[in-house]
C-alpha cells in the first residue's frame, strides 16, 4: 500500500478520534501540533450530546464511523473480555452487523471473476436485492439449474485491500498507543493480531464452507438440529454457496407469539447442541446469538453464519468440566487447581494467597443454592474475571467457549424465562469427568507420557553433546533480566544525547563568538553577521533542549506513577 494511502487512513482516524472527544489521545501520541496546523477537516464539530457518552460508547461510536473494518474488530473485541476491559466488550457487543448494500453491478462483477466468466453456468437466478449486508460480505438469493434455491455469501468487491489498509494503520496505531499509554489494562498490538489472524480467516469463504459442513456432519444423528449444506461445486474463496434455510430468525422473532410447548422446544434443542459443541465434541459454533439462530414451527433449530468457530481441547475441556463441577459440589481445590491449570501463570507476578481467598468467595457465592438455580453463565464470567485480576491470561480458545455458553442461556432466558443451562449441562459435564478416568482413558494418558519420556531419553545424548560442543567453543550465552533495565538505558540514552546536544551548542555558541570577535567590531560584516546568526542559532537550540528535558521528565514521572499503581 502507498505511503499516501497511509497517509489517508492515518487521517481518518485522527478525524474521527477528535470528533468524538478523544483529542487528549491525540495530544497524548505527540499528534496534537498536526490537528493544530490542519484544516478543518481534522478538526470536526463534535456530535450532539458527546459530553454525557461514557468513554466505552464514544469508541463504539468513532469505530462505526470508521467503517466496516473497525466496526468488524469491535464485534470480535465483543467476545474477547481476555483482550479489554468488561465495559468495552460490553459496548462493543452492540454494533450494529448491518451495513449499506454494495450496488448489484458490483456484486455480479465479483461473481463473474470469482466463477471467471461462468456465472449462468451455475445459477439460473440471481436476486440482485440482497437478503443481508454484513461488514465483511453480502447475501443474495439464488436458484441452481435444477430448481434448488440457495444463499450466495459474496465478500465486498475490493474487501482485501481495505482491509490490508486498515490493519496496516491498526498496526501503526496499536504499537504508538502501546508506546505512549502504560496503563490500558491491555496490549493493543495483541489486540491488532489476534484481530488480524481471525479476520484473514474470514476472508476465505472455504474456511467458513468447511467449518459449517463439519458442524453439520457432527449432528446428522440429532433431527431437530440442522446447518445449512454446503455446495462445494459453486463454492470459492470469494463466494460461499449454501442451502437457503425457511423460517424465522430468531432475533426479529417475538417468543411471546409462540406457544410454550414450542418454546421449551426450541430452547432445549438451542442448549442441547451449544453444550455438545463445546464440551462433547471441542468443536463449536463461538457466536450463537439469536441473529445466527433460525428456528422452525417444530422447534427445531438451524445454526447459520458459521464463520466464528473454534476448538477446544479435550484437557481444556476436561479442566473446564473440574470448575464447573468443583463449584457444584463446593470443592474450592478443584476450582483453584483448573485456574492454575487452564491459564498461563507468571509465577512471579502471582500472589496465590489472594487466589485462594477469591476462589473461596467464588465458590462460597453459590453455597446453599439448588443446583437448577445455579446461574452458569454466571460462574464462568466469575471465573474469568477472577482470572483477570490475577493477571493470568485466559487461552482464547476457552474464553470463545465461556462466550458461546453464555450466549446461549441468554438466548434461552429471553425465550424461556424458566430455562437453566446447567441443568442441561450437568449430564454433559459428568460424563466429560467421568471419560477422563476411565481405564481406557487412563491408558492413554499413560502411554503419551511414556512415549514422551522415552523420546526425551532418546534425545539426551545428543543434547549433552551439543552443550559439551557449546562450552569447548566458547558459545554459551546467559541472559539476565534485570528488572528496570530498560528504564536506565532509556535515561542513559537521554543523558548521553543531552550531551552530545550541549557539546554542539557549546562549540556553535563559541565558534560564533570567535567570529564576531574577528569582524573587528563591525569591519567585516559577513564575519559579524555569521557570528550574531550562529549565535540566535545556539540559543534557539539552548532553549529546545530545555523544553526537550522538561517534557521528558514529565513523561517519566507520569509512567513512574502508572508503573506504581500496577505495582
Amino acid at each position: 500500500m502507498s505511503t499516501l494511502s497511509n497517509l489517508r487512513s492515518y487521517e481518518r482516524v485522527i478525524a474521527v478520534l477528535f470528533k468524538y472527544g478523544f483529542a487528549d489521545v491525540i495530544a497524548r501520541t505527540g499528534l496534537d501540533a498536526l490537528i493544530a496546523k490542519a484544516s478543518a477537516r481534522l478538526r470536526p464539530a463534535h456530535p450532539p450530546g458527546l459530553a454525557s457518552m461514557p468513554r466505552p460508547q464514544r469508541v463504539r461510536k468513532a469505530l462505526e464511523e470508521l467503517g466496516p473494518t473497525f466496526m468488524k474488530l469491535g464485534q470480535v473485541l465483543s467476545t474477547r473480555g481476555d483482550l479489554v476491559p468488561p465495559e468495552y466488550a460490553q459496548e462493543f457487543a452492540h454494533l450494529q452487523s448491518d451495513c449499506p448494500a454494495e450496488p448489484w453491478e458490483l456484486i455480479r462483477k465479483e461473481l463473474d471473476r470469482e466463477y471467471r466468466g461462468r456465472t449462468d453456468e451455475f445459477f439460473a437466478e440471481i436476486d440482485p436485492v440482497p437478503l443481508a449486508a454484513g461488514t465483511m460480505a453480502q447475501a443474495h438469493r439464488a436458484r441452481l439449474h435444477d430448481g434448488t434455491r440457495v444463499v450466495l455469501k459474496v465478500l465486498r468487491p475490493g474487501i482485501h485491500e481495505m482491509v490490508d489498509g486498515d490493519l496496516h494503520s491498526l498496526g501503526f496505531l496499536a504499537q504508538y498507543a502501546e508506546d505512549h499509554f502504560n496503563s490500558l489494562g491491555f496490549s493493543p498490538s495483541a489486540v491488532v493480531r489476534e484481530f488480524s489472524r481471525q479476520l484473514r480467516r474470514e476472508l476465505n469463504m472455504t474456511i467458513e464452507g468447511r467449518s459449517t459442513t463439519r458442524l453439520s456432519s457432527m449432528f446428522q444423528d440429532d433431527p431437530y438440529v440442522h446447518f445449512p449444506k454446503v455446495y462445494w461445486a459453486q463454492t470459492t474463496k470469494g463466494v460461499l454457496c449454501l442451502e437457503l434455510i425457511e423460517g424465522k430468525v430468531l432475533a426479529r422473532l417475538d417468543p411471546n407469539t409462540l406457544s410454550l410447548t414450542t418454546r421449551k422446544h426450541i430452547v432445549e434443542n438451542g442448549a442441547r447442541a451449544v453444550l455438545r459443541m463445546c464440551i462433547a465434541e471441542g468443536f463449536f459454533h463461538a457466536d450463537p446469538h439469536p441473529g445466527n439462530i433460525i428456528v422452525h414451527d417444530d422447534g427445531c433449530v438451524t445454526f447459520i453464519d458459521c464463520g466464528m468457530c473454534a476448538s477446544v481441547t479435550e484437557e481444556t475441556r476436561g479442566l473446564m468440566a473440574d470448575l464447573v463441577m468443583g463449584v457444584v459440589e463446593r470443592n474450592p481445590r478443584a476450582v483453584l487447581g483448573a485456574a492454575l491449570a487452564i491459564g498461563h501463570v507468571d509465577v512471579a507476578r502471582l500472589d496465590r494467597r489472594a487466589l485462594e481467598l477469591e476462589t473461596q468467595e467464588l465458590v462460597d457465592a453459590f453455597v446453599g443454592v439448588p443446583l437448577e438455580k445455579i446461574d452458569l453463565g454466571a460462574v464462568l464470567q466469575q471465573f474469568f474475571d477472577m482470572l483477570r485480576r490475577s493477571n493470568i491470561q485466559c487461552p482464547p480458545d476457552l474464553v470463545l467457549l465461556i462466550k458461546a455458553l453464555g450466549t446461549i442461556q441468554g438466548v434461552g432466558n429471553s425465550v424461556d424465562p424458566n430455562f437453566e443451562l446447567v441443568t442441561f449441562a450437568q449430564p454433559f459435564l459428568e460424563q466429560l469427568v467421568r471419560g477422563r478416568y476411565t481405564t481406557a482413558a487412563l491408558k492413554d494418558r499413560m502411554m503419551g507420557s511414556l512415549l514422551s519420556y522415552a523420546k526425551t531419553l532418546e534425545r539426551l545424548p545428543l543434547d549433552i553433546a551439543d552443550i559439551v560442543t557449546r562450552i569447548r567453543e566458547n558459545r554459551i550465552g546467559v541472559n539476565i533480566d534485570v528488572e528496570g533495565i530498560d528504564e536506565f538505558n532509556e535515561n542513559l540514552s537521554h543523558v548521553s544525547s543531552n550531551i552530545a546536544y550541549a557539546l554542539l551548542i557549546g562549540a556553535l555558541l563559541l565558534s560564533s563568538a570567535i567570529l564576531v570577535h574577528a569582524s573587528d567590531a563591525g569591519k567585516a560584516p559577513l564575519l559579524y553577521y555569521l557570528g550574531m546568526v550562529g549565535s540566535v542559532v545556539s540559543f534557539t537550540f539552548a532553549i529546545g533542549l530545555l523544553l526537550r528535558n522538561f517534557r521528558q521528565d514529565r513523561q517519566a514521572r507520569r509512567r513512574h506513577r502508572e508503573h506504581g499503581k500496577r505495582r
